[in-house]
């Protein structure tokens, strides 16, 4: 039977998410359908305990492009920018995913591009210097004025936001996440809108959203563009 191609439309957004425990028993089957790059990548990280992540998460990752492209995910012709980032050349697809602890997510979109972040919520104890290093001073104001109890909640909430528009742009941390804000308030309500620090002006080109997945952790997605649709389902492997 041919590998059938799920089709997606722009301003549509596909999400993916699974737990990595289902997987666990998968992997040597997840090993088989790596690149040769990929193979040499998985070894290098043996002596860091982290083979086994890596192979779960990129062979999940070849499975779901897999179904969009109408491939075997072997064939599936990933590649990888120096920063390690993965993308499809040439193609009109574009992805982001993030894993944290458990909880594996993956974000596509068609023409634009895409940032996805996870966080699993748990105490930070220099929680109050990232803060005012890696967020705006409007953003300090707003999470230095809510209840003890809702403090590591927002915490996680625009760090979040601002992983994943920084994953989106491909700047990463190159540029500095306290130069722009992507939390506000308004009437009393938290909001997310993307506001450069320098000028104070509007911008409207990236749209970003929280996800919600599971109690005990966070997440966000950044898109370039109109976001007409958000599809969110779990990804979970074939008995």
């Amino acid at each position: 039977m041919e590998p059938q191609t799920r089709p997606i439309s722009k301003g549509s957004i596909h999400i993916w998410h699974t737990s990595l425990s289902p997987w666990k028993n998968k992997v040597e089957e997840l090993s088989a359908v790596l690149s040769d790059t990929e193979t040499s990548r998985k070894e290098q990280l043996v002596f860091q305990n982290r083979a086994e992540d890596y192979v779960i998460s990129r062979g999940i990752l070849r499975n779901i492009l897999a179904r969009y492209l109408g491939q075997v995910p072997e064939s599936v012709p990933l590649k990888t920018y120096p920063d390690g980032k993965p993308y499809l050349p040439g193609s009109e697809l574009y992805f982001n995913l993030s894993h944290s602890e458990e909880l594996f997510l993956f974000g596509l979109a068609l023409g634009t591009p895409i940032g996805i972040d996870l966080q699993h919520v748990y105490p930070i104890s220099n929680m109050n210097t990232i803060i005012k290093n890696y967020f705006s001073p409007e953003e300090q104001n707003i999470i230095n004025s809510v209840k003890e109890n809702q403090f590591q909640d927002l915490f996680f909430t625009i760090w979040t936001a601002k992983e994943a528009y920084l994953k989106g742009t491909g700047e990463g941390f190159q540029r500095a996440p306290n130069s722009f804000t992507i939390c506000h308030k308004n009437k009393g309500l938290l909001k997310f809108e993307l506001r450069e620090n320098l000028n104070s002006t509007l911008n409207n080109v990236w749209n970003i959203r929280e996800i919600h997945l599971a109690s005990n952790y966070k997440a966000a997605l950044a898109v370039k563009g109109e976001i007409l649709q958000i599809q969110s389902k779990p990804f979970l492997p074939l008995d």
